[in-house]
């Protein structure tokens, strides 16, 4: 057998057979979960703007020159002022609400929607629940103190990414030994208590009276139509950059919440360099040596340092001139062919044979 110098280092052949490796990754209920989320939250969203149309939280004093009083609709008018294409704009104070909602004067249809997929939305989170449950996921949103760590990192390598494409330079990701890294179990499971909290603060606006202790949990009715609105910003803020990592990661992880697994091709000897590696290896009983140091000290000597059959005299050969080296060389190459020829005699001559460049 081998050193495990020479096992931890193999050389990786191109035209070696690749193997699949297929991993289980999501549960059917969470897969469906996830899917019907994006056009719920679509659909609460555009309901949602057109219902703060009707009564907005965020308010200032009425501007006598236009009369507005509305924050978003002074965001439209700015536009309209400033940019060029955009002067000609029929109703400044309405651009927000006619691009980014159903429409201005809308309530009483954007309420029958948003609740609609409110109700629809809480149903499908309860789906996602259940399946992380059956399905063992909850495990991958278990905090550990390495988290804080490991999110500092996830977010650097982010960071450097692009520079590191436009510049050309490798950028290693940092290994991640669990379903998910740091960052996204931080961040998914942000999601889901961003979802929980967005329910308690909708019902909390919806039926001030009757559950008037979701109200009081925000800090008030005005309080948790601010979470509220806090709530879909978050919302929207998470699956911009969601769905553009996923794209960058490539197709198997997109595949793996469609169909619930993973593959990854890998080559077939790595599985079994990783046995070798996890197998403890006795140096005084494999290779005759005294221990892990020497053995890699023999591995990275002088090429003479592996054949010769006597301590070599370092200062001896310093002082030799290239011409006497070589010669010496082969000499010890003589010697040892001439012993292997009788036949291995103890275990150190077996591994003289196989850690030869010449085997």
């Amino acid at each position: 057998m081998a050193s495990s110098a020479s096992i931890s280092q193999p050389s990786v052949d191109a035209s070696a057979p690749r193997t699949t490796k297929v991993v289980r990754k999501h549960h059917l209920l969470v897969r469906i979960g996830h899917w019907c989320a994006l056009p719920l939250l679509l659909g609460l969203i555009l309901s949602g703007i057109s219902i703060y149309w009707s009564s907005p939280i965020f308010q200032h004093a009425t501007d006598p020159t236009t009369g507005n009083f509305d924050d978003a609709a002074d965001i439209g008018i700015w536009l309209c002022a400033h940019v060029p294409w955009m002067h000609n704009y029929g109703s400044p104070p309405d651009w927000v609400y006619n691009h980014f909602s159903l429409g201005p004067g809308m309530l009483a249809q954007a309420l029958r929607l948003h609740w609609f997929c409110a109700y629809l939305f809480m149903a499908d989170g309860l789906v996602y629940l259940i399946g992380l449950v059956l399905g063992g996921g909850w495990r991958g949103f278990v905090p550990k103190s390495s988290d804080a760590i490991g999110a500092l990192r996830m977010t650097r390598f982010y960071i450097g990414l692009p520079f590191a494409w436009v510049l050309r330079r490798r950028w290693p990701h940092p290994p991640v030994k669990a379903k998910y890294n740091a960052l996204q179990k931080i961040s998914y499971g942000s999601v889901i208590l961003a979802g929980l909290l967005v329910v308690a603060s909708g019902w909390g606006i919806h039926k001030p009276a009757q559950l008037s202790f979701f109200a009081k949990a925000f800090g008030g009715y005005n309080a948790a139509r601010i979470w509220h609105f806090g709530l879909m910003c978050f919302f929207i803020v998470f699956v911009v950059p969601h769905v553009v990592l996923v794209l960058a990661d490539g197709w198997d992880t997109m595949r793996s919440m469609i169909v619930g697994w993973s593959a990854r091709l890998e080559p077939e000897h790595d599985a079994e360099v990783g046995e070798l590696e996890a197998e403890p290896v006795s140096h005084e009983d494999e290779c005759g040596c005294r221990g892990i140091t020497h053995c890699e000290d023999e591995q990275e000597s002088d090429e003479t340092e592996k054949f010769s059959t006597k301590p070599v005299d370092h200062a001896e050969q310093d002082e030799d001139r290239p011409e006497q080296r070589r010669d010496r060389v082969e000499g010890e190459r003589a010697c040892v062919d001439d012993k292997d020829d009788d036949g291995p005699k103890d275990k150190n001559d077996v591994v003289i044979e196989e850690t030869s460049p010449d085997a």
